[in-house]
């Protein structure tokens, strides 16, 4: 009578391994029924929930793509296009959603035709980008967003107005008063000098004089001069009253020198021949507080004024200044290289120009 129990064993044998993993995978079903949702679980079906919001979002998106051509006044600084210089006009773009689709807003653009003596003043707000010029060697220039007659009128973000010009400061971060104020909620009759944690208001906030006050950052503009020309260079912006140079500087040697009030590089006499000289200015702007900026005076036998000529798409004309004398024969002597056949400038033989 054992050959019952010997069939059973072997049809255990032969089909145990399929009957456990069902066993196994009806088992794992029925305790994640049972099984309370944790946290976990919560957070990931949360994670879901906002891929799928993400995902319906650009369909939304992509759809909106296909709205149709815009006028030449919608696309104003929008994407690298700008509007002409000196012209005010509007550009749309799009602001967001609505149930009913796209929002679209309008940014108001007032661009300035500045010349080479004045330095452009940015603005932007959240509907409207302008630009005014402000005097090239003015210190009201330096963290200005809005210039008006005679001083600037709005600082640049970042910057406030004290001691008659736009200066960085950036308030103590954590700090706040007794009452819980940090230094953006108080007004001016709420400095003093009562310190909460080692600094008072008065040395902690921008608004009541204190705290950390960072120097403004100028540069030279990159020129190239022809022997016998008058050197001019101004720092941009100006941003102190008090201007040094390195030691070690050489300008004096080819006959350059600099206003130690504006900054302002210029030449004294001629250079004979050819030179390069390069040096640090540092600008003073308040007690322990300088930028340092490199300047470079470079001088040949003729020059473009600029170290780099760019050419344009349009037609660009270069002339080229030159020393005292006859000269005749110009020529390129390498054209660059590209990926695609040199195209060779046009060049004047007789005047140097591009």
């Amino acid at each position: 009578m054992l050959w019952p129990l010997a069939i059973f064993y072997l049809s255990v044998f032969a089909f145990g391994d399929n009957c456990v993993e069902e066993f196994k995978a009806e088992s794992r079903s029925l305790l994640q029924r049972n099984r309370p949702k944790t946290k976990l679980d919560q957070l990931m079906e949360t994670m879901k929930m906002m891929k799928d919001e993400v995902d319906k979002i650009k369909e939304e998106m992509d759809q909106t793509k296909g709205l149709g051509p815009v006028s030449p006044n919608q696309t104003a600084l929008f994407q690298g296009c700008s509007a002409k210089k000196g012209e005010t006009s509007s550009a749309k773009f799009q602001f967001g959603h609505s149930p009913d689709g796209p929002v679209l807003a309008t940014l108001n653009v007032s661009q300035a035709s500045c010349t080479a003596n004045e330095v452009p003043l940015k603005h932007f707000s959240r509907s409207s980008y302008n630009e005014v010029c402000c005097p090239e060697g003015s210190v009201q220039c330096a963290g200005c967003a809005q210039y008006g007659a005679t001083t600037c009128s709005t600082c640049a973000g970042g910057f406030m107005q004290r001691g008659g010009k736009c200066t960085a400061c950036a308030d103590t971060v954590g700090w706040v008063n007794r009452a819980g104020l940090t230094c953006a909620q108080l007004t001016s009759s709420d400095c003093n000098s009562v310190k909460v944690k080692g600094l008072s208001s008065n040395e902690a906030c921008c608004k009541c004089n204190g705290g950390t006050v960072t120097a403004t950052p100028f540069a030279y503009d990159l020129k190239h001069w022809a022997l016998g020309e008058q050197v001019s260079m101004k720092p941009r912006p100006r941003t102190a009253e008090s201007y040094s140079l390195n030691e070690g500087c050489e300008l004096a040697e080819y006959n350059l020198t600099m206003d130690g009030s504006t900054g302002e590089i210029t030449s004294v006499g001629s250079a004979a021949e050819p030179f390069s000289v390069e040096c640090t200015v540092t600008a003073h702007q308040a007690h322990g507080v300088t930028s340092d900026a490199v300047v470079k005076v470079s001088m040949d036998w003729f020059a473009y004024g600029v170290p780099l000529l760019l050419f344009q798409t349009s037609p660009s004309v270069f002339v080229a200044s030159k020393a005292a004398g006859s000269w005749k024969d110009f020529a390129v002597k390498c054209a660059p290289q590209t990926g695609e056949k040199p195209k060779l400038l046009p060049f004047g033989h007789s005047l140097g120009r591009h």
